[in-house]
């Protein structure tokens, strides 16, 4: 609702069931959704894979092989291009993944999108912990920063004592965020309650932080805990 352009695409049909395709029927609700809604567009990586010479492609007709995978990739990367085709892009970055969050919590507090009030603190290689820690940021209207495990970098706390919140929240338990630097932020932001969210693994850790917004959220997403 209010989106410009919604993808959503459809896997292969090779798998049948009874001789028809398993997921046929959801096919059908795809392309019925898409003629009532101008703005979806339905990605048909079955046509696209169709030809008998794209059968190895697959390990055993439904499953993808590395060679598979990097065609998907590839793609869906082109489909994603024509999409968004015609429609002002902006690229947000910094030297590095810090820097990066930095002007992503600039750009997003002139826009309006946060707050300012609250900063949620993630381990900057903690992928896992950042997935789970963004849907957090998001209902909270808070800015993501980034620290080492043992430190905040400069620029990083300079960014800290700009936005000056009044929360900032770290997401992880001692091994993710050493108790160092809580009192690195306590020392920048001597006013800003600063409370710690973790579970005993990365799994608790999301599940602690979907618990305080879940009450609110309509739709639950699932992602793999596994990738580092």
């Amino acid at each position: 609702r209010g989106g410009r352009v919604v993808g959503r695409f459809y896997l292969s049909q090779r798998r049948t069931s009874n001789g028809a395709p398993t997921y046929a029927r959801h096919y059908e609700a795809l392309r019925a959704a898409a003629a009532k809604w101008p703005q979806l567009r339905v990605l048909d990586w079955n046509g696209a894979s169709s030809l008998g010479s794209q059968s190895r492609w697959y390990t055993d007709g439904v499953h993808l092989t590395t060679t598979g995978q990097a065609q998907y990739a590839l793609w869906l990367r082109d489909r994603i291009i024509e999409m968004v085709a015609g429609i002002e892009q902006t690229r947000v970055f910094g030297d590095d993944r810090y820097l990066t969050a930095i002007q992503i919590s600039s750009q997003a507090r002139s826009a309006g999108a946060i707050t300012g009030s609250e900063v949620i603190v993630v381990n900057g290689f903690g992928t896992v912990d950042g997935l789970a820690a963004a849907g957090f940021a998001g209902a909270r209207r808070a800015a993501i920063l980034l620290p080492r495990a043992d430190a905040l970098p400069g620029d990083v706390a300079a960014q800290l004592q700009s936005l000056n919140p009044s929360r900032v929240t770290v997401v992880g338990g001692a091994n993710a965020v050493l108790p160092a630097v809580l009192d690195q932020i306590r020392a920048l932001v001597p006013a800003a309650v600063v409370e710690r969210v973790e579970g005993a693994d990365r799994y608790l850790t999301a599940q602690a932080l979907a618990r305080t917004v879940l009450a609110d959220a309509p739709v639950l997403y699932i992602a793999s805990g596994q990738s580092q």
